[in-house]
């Protein structure tokens, strides 16, 4: 290319130094790149509280957990657009209550009829909080949404896990000290916790 193109950007310079372009070839090849930088480029109104505004409704209930939202569903056995509302009402404070020990909360909801007759909802544990030796007395399943915690045989459950713990089965846990734990939980019989 001549030195008529210096205005080009780099990567098309790069992309044609084997060519011979015209000045019209280069004329036409900026009025192009400036059509898609047009599209590309966001507009003078797209703020910084637009922005924001996207951000917050990405980072919270239901679309926060979009990636979880057919597994939980199944679990609770809801539709879809039943699994959205209870995660958006669980954005109200006036719907937790404490749990067993003073510094858990719970969400409780009714779930489908597969699981009708266990305890279901969400539990929030907060960061670093060492959940204490309790046994089972019925089979539980736990999905975990934020947060992550060691389980005492080592095994570390993050975002996404989810798994069985059997009847009868006992074990204790700690909630890792940077985040805290969130939870869906499907259990039937209830636990029996060292202490209380």
């Amino acid at each position: 290319m001549g030195k008529t193109n210096s205005s080009l950007p780099e990567f098309v310079r790069e992309a044609f130094e084997d060519q011979d372009l015209s000045q019209k070839d280069c004329t036409e090849l900026q009025d192009a790149l400036a059509l898609v930088g047009a599209l590309v480029e966001p507009a003078e109104d797209v703020s910084a509280t637009g922005r924001a505004r996207l951000l917050a409704e990405v980072s919270s209930p239901p679309e926060k957990y979009a990636p979880f939202l057919d597994r939980l569903a199944a679990m609770f056995d809801l539709k879809m657009d039943a699994m959205k509302t209870v995660l958006t009402d669980s954005l109200d404070p006036s719907r937790w209550e404490p749990g067993p020990v003073p510094v858990i909360s719970l969400f409780h909801f009714d779930s489908g009829p597969r699981v009708a007759e266990a305890d279901t909802g969400l539990v929030r544990i907060p960061a670093g909080f060492p959940f204490p030796t309790h046994k089972h007395l019925g089979d539980e399943l736990v999905f975990v949404l934020e947060g992550s915690y060691r389980d005492d045989d080592g095994v570390l459950h993050e975002p996404g896990d989810s798994f069985p713990m059997p009847a009868g089965s006992s074990h204790r846990y700690d909630v890792l000290p940077y985040q805290d734990l969130l939870t869906a939980v499907v259990l039937f019989g209830g636990l029996e916790i060292e202490g209380l």
